[in-house]
């Protein structure tokens, strides 16, 4: 496989290594980048580009704010539809919380290859979504 950057975006550090270790899985020609919080999302979309990300969806700017201002993952969503570099870029969604099914379908407009619940993660089945998502 040629040269894949992803770029895994969680504001938790028990993902921020989780995933990448996961995604490593890929095979040699994966680079990684990690962003831990919104702004630093921002700086890798509009530096870089990305064949894939992982987007949590309920990635957080304070983390004392209530939960209802916790969707900063649907402004890195219209970000990365809106940026020159990465328009394209396959997008994973993964988030603790529930999603109402007529969000899934809102945010399916952005062309979101899948969305992963983190309380029923399973490593082997992600892989396969974000290989799967490389090769399309």
């Amino acid at each position: 496989m040629p040269e894949t950057r992803i770029l895994v975006i969680d504001d938790h550090q028990n993902w921020q290594k989780k995933l990448p270790e996961i995604l490593e899985r890929l095979g040699n020609g994966v680079q990684i980048d990690v962003a831990a919080n919104y702004e630093a999302a921002l700086g890798y979309i509009n530096s870089q580009t990305y064949h894939l990300a992982t987007v949590d969806l309920s990635l957080v700017r304070d983390p004392y704010a209530p939960k209802s201002l916790h969707l900063l993952g649907v402004e890195l969503i219209q970000a990365f539809r809106a940026s020159q570099n990465n328009a394209n870029c396959r997008l994973i969604i993964l988030t603790g919380y529930p999603i109402p099914t007529d969000a899934k379908q809102m945010l399916h407009n952005y062309r979101i290859v899948d969305f992963i619940d983190k309380g029923e993660f399973d490593s082997y089945a992600f892989i396969e979504v974000a290989r799967k998502a490389i090769l399309l």
